[in-house]
């Protein structure tokens, strides 16, 4: 994944969430408005 300001939707953090990520340090960060997900990989 790159860096991007597109905003992710609910259903792609779940294919996220259902991959295999234990090995990859990530955080998911809610905008303010509550509208956007950032998903940014440490």
């Amino acid at each position: 994944m790159q860096k991007n300001k597109e905003d992710f939707k609910l259903s792609s953090i779940d294919r996220l969430k259902k991959m295999n990520l234990q090995k990859l340090s990530y955080e998911v960060r809610i905008s303010q408005d509550g509208k956007s997900i950032y998903a940014k990989i440490k």
